[in-house]
Protein backbone atom coordinates (compact mmCIF):
# COMPACT_ATOMS: atom_id res chain seq x y z
CA UNK A 1 0.00 0.00 0.00
CA UNK A 2 2.86 2.42 0.78
CA UNK A 3 4.43 1.75 -2.62
CA UNK A 4 1.13 2.48 -4.38
CA UNK A 5 0.71 5.75 -2.48
CA UNK A 6 4.30 6.73 -3.27
CA UNK A 7 3.72 5.97 -6.94
CA UNK A 8 0.60 8.16 -7.05
CA UNK A 9 2.38 11.06 -5.33
CA UNK A 10 5.39 10.66 -7.62
CA UNK A 11 3.28 10.62 -10.79
CA UNK A 12 1.28 13.68 -9.79
CA UNK A 13 4.45 15.47 -8.75
CA UNK A 14 6.15 14.68 -12.07
CA UNK A 15 3.09 15.97 -13.95
CA UNK A 16 3.34 19.24 -12.00
CA UNK A 17 7.10 19.50 -12.44
CA UNK A 18 7.71 18.99 -8.71
CA UNK A 19 10.75 16.79 -9.20
CA UNK A 20 12.15 16.94 -5.68
CA UNK A 21 8.77 15.90 -4.28
CA UNK A 22 8.59 13.01 -6.75
CA UNK A 23 12.05 11.81 -5.76
CA UNK A 24 11.18 12.13 -2.07
CA UNK A 25 7.99 10.10 -2.57
CA UNK A 26 9.80 7.33 -4.41
CA UNK A 27 12.49 7.21 -1.73
CA UNK A 28 9.80 6.78 0.91
CA UNK A 29 8.09 4.07 -1.12
CA UNK A 30 11.34 2.20 -1.73
CA UNK A 31 11.96 2.27 2.00
CA UNK A 32 8.74 0.31 2.44
CA UNK A 33 9.04 -1.80 -0.73
CA UNK A 34 12.71 -2.20 -1.72
CA UNK A 35 13.18 -3.14 -5.35
CA UNK A 36 9.73 -1.96 -6.49
CA UNK A 37 10.18 -1.60 -10.26
CA UNK A 38 7.35 0.93 -10.64
CA UNK A 39 9.00 3.27 -8.13
CA UNK A 40 12.34 2.93 -9.91
CA UNK A 41 10.58 3.83 -13.15
CA UNK A 42 9.05 6.85 -11.43
CA UNK A 43 12.53 7.90 -10.25
CA UNK A 44 13.89 7.63 -13.80
CA UNK A 45 10.95 9.62 -15.16
CA UNK A 46 11.51 12.35 -12.58
CA UNK A 47 15.19 12.65 -13.44
CA UNK A 48 14.39 12.61 -17.15
CA UNK A 49 11.78 15.33 -16.72
CA UNK A 50 14.39 17.45 -14.93
CA UNK A 51 16.85 16.85 -17.78
CA UNK A 52 19.15 14.95 -15.44
CA UNK A 53 20.44 12.09 -17.57
CA UNK A 54 23.12 11.27 -15.00
CA UNK A 55 20.29 10.76 -12.50
CA UNK A 56 18.52 8.40 -14.89
CA UNK A 57 21.72 6.41 -15.37
CA UNK A 58 22.32 6.29 -11.63
CA UNK A 59 18.85 4.86 -10.99
CA UNK A 60 19.35 2.32 -13.79
CA UNK A 61 22.67 1.26 -12.28
CA UNK A 62 21.07 0.84 -8.86
CA UNK A 63 18.22 -1.23 -10.33
CA UNK A 64 20.66 -3.41 -12.28
CA UNK A 65 22.49 -4.10 -9.04
CA UNK A 66 19.27 -5.28 -7.45
CA UNK A 67 18.47 -7.48 -10.44
CA UNK A 68 21.98 -8.93 -10.41
CA UNK A 69 21.71 -9.66 -6.68
CA UNK A 70 18.45 -11.54 -7.30
CA UNK A 71 19.47 -13.38 -10.47
CA UNK A 72 20.10 -16.59 -8.50
CA UNK A 73 16.35 -16.72 -7.81
CA UNK A 74 15.61 -16.79 -11.54
CA UNK A 75 18.08 -19.63 -12.14
CA UNK A 76 17.03 -21.65 -9.09
CA UNK A 77 13.32 -21.51 -9.89
CA UNK A 78 13.70 -22.89 -13.40
CA UNK A 79 12.99 -26.62 -13.53
CA UNK A 80 15.76 -28.86 -14.80
CA UNK A 81 18.70 -26.71 -13.72
CA UNK A 82 21.64 -28.45 -12.14
CA UNK A 83 24.41 -27.01 -9.95
CA UNK A 84 26.66 -26.87 -13.02
CA UNK A 85 24.04 -24.89 -14.94
CA UNK A 86 23.79 -22.40 -12.07
CA UNK A 87 27.53 -21.83 -12.16
CA UNK A 88 27.79 -21.41 -15.93
CA UNK A 89 24.54 -19.77 -16.99
CA UNK A 90 24.40 -16.01 -17.35
CA UNK A 91 21.06 -14.36 -16.67
CA UNK A 92 20.47 -11.52 -19.17
CA UNK A 93 20.58 -8.03 -17.73
CA UNK A 94 17.36 -6.07 -17.42
CA UNK A 95 16.89 -3.74 -20.37
CA UNK A 96 15.05 -0.52 -19.60
CA UNK A 97 13.91 1.60 -22.51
Amino acid sequence: MAAEAAHLVAQRSIERGEIERALWATAQGLGAAPGDAVLYRDRMQAHERAGNLAGVESVMKELRGIVDDCSWVVRNERPGYSATDRETTNVPRLALR
